[in-house]
């Protein structure tokens, strides 16, 4: 499974192009990538350059760690799109997304109280789909 993580206002606070404050996100996305080695999570922001580079060394130090960037790895074999090929996104202008915050002036950022549990259970889903898939494929054959 692939999941595409925006980085600012999903992970953490907006503050670009300095790096936000701690909402939760790493709480959930952390022991997925542990408890299935077959999820990959892209990062899928508008960061470029040095705020870029700032934010997966973040990530990497908080052992979140991305099987690409802004981009799907061998995505372009079969397709000549630029939009990330992903399971899912999360991103906190996604319609939908549990927001909290932006209050005086201040950008709303993901919810993951009510986040973590959708993506967990959004995760779990297409495992057991898979390996009902698999099951029925070896029943089959």
């Amino acid at each position: 499974m692939i999941v595409a993580l925006d980085f600012d206002g999903t992970l953490l606070t907006h503050t670009w192009p300095e790096l936000g404050k701690d909402i939760g996100a790493f709480e959930w996305v952390i022991p997925l990538q542990e408890n299935n080695h077959e999820l990959r999570y892209i990062l899928w922001t508008m960061r470029t350059y040095k705020p870029l580079k700032l934010a997966v060394e973040f990530c990497n130090d908080m052992g979140l760690h991305f099987w690409s960037v802004n981009s799907s790895p061998n995505q372009h074999t079969w397709s000549s799109s630029n939009k990330v090929f992903a399971h899912c996104y999360v991103d906190d202008a996604a319609l939908g997304t549990p927001l909290i915050g932006g209050s005086k002036g201040a950008r709303p950022y993901v919810n993951w109280n009510e986040m973590g549990p959708l993506l967990t259970k959004r995760v779990d889903e297409y495992f057991d789909l898979k390996n009902k898939m698999i099951g029925f494929r070896r029943k089959t054959t």
